[in-house]
């Protein structure tokens, strides 16, 4: 089994196609078994895009042989229970290792069904203003320093639409000291820094970044300053 999955079948299901940047599959055959599949089936159809199985995360995905864009990144169903990377896993459990509600739904294309394994994906996609609400139970701070920049990004990328509400998102961050940030490596530095330029992509307002950073707490705020302190 294959299913849409992430921001893909977010905005499909919104009703927002326009807005679909990258096509995220999850499913049910191991990375080895399904890039076999889709090597047959790009052969078969004459496509020439390049595999790649990612070997910290193991997603798999196809990229023109000039190096454009990906045309798909796949994972199979995710487990978050071992210290490396692990798949094979159910529908609840891939749920939940994903960073927020609105993005832990699944679109089968074929039966034309929507499912949404925490019962909260679809009525936190309705609201208005959008409901951004984080499914993962981690106290790892980089892991959380990315969980902030996914916030202000969806905050900022909906503020003239449907607008995003984080009052749960809010409370839990608010928790974290504004030192949270103190123990990461310079490497980890870069990494923010790097993801921070390419979700929130050039040309987006500083001071609204840091108005959204701020509404999450001292600690969200402290982290945008720092990255947008370093921005080229």
């Amino acid at each position: 089994m294959i299913w849409l999955a992430g921001g893909f079948a977010r905005d499909v299901i919104a009703g927002a196609a326009g807005d679909v940047n990258d096509l995220d599959l999850t499913g049910t055959a191991p990375p080895g078994r399904f890039s076999e599949l889709t090597r047959r089936v790009r052969r078969r159809s004459g496509l020439e895009f390049r595999p790649k199985v990612s070997p910290d995360s193991l997603v798999c995905s196809a990229v023109p042989p000039d190096k454009g864009e990906r045309l798909y990144e796949y994972r199979t169903l995710n487990s978050a229970e071992f210290k490396f990377p692990a798949c094979g896993s159910d529908l609840e459990v891939d749920a939940r290792c994903r960073d927020f509600t609105v993005n832990s739904l699944y679109y089968d294309p074929v039966g034309n069904f929507v499912i949404d394994p925490t019962g909260r994906g679809l009525p936190d996609l309705q609201a208005r203003p959008r409901r951004l609400v984080s499914l993962t139970p981690t106290e790892d701070p980089l892991e959380q320093a990315h969980i902030v920049l996914r916030a202000v990004k969806f905050a900022v990328r909906w503020a003239g639409t449907t607008r995003c509400e984080f009052g749960e998102l809010a409370s839990r961050l608010a928790q974290l000291p504004h030192t949270a940030w103190d123990g990461l490596t310079p490497a980890a530095w870069d990494r923010l820094a790097r993801n921070h330029r390419k979700t929130l992509e050039e040309g987006q307002d500083p001071r609204q970044q840091m108005s959204v950073a701020t509404a999450l707490g001292p600690a969200a705020s402290g982290l945008l300053t720092a990255l947008l302190e370093v921005q080229p």
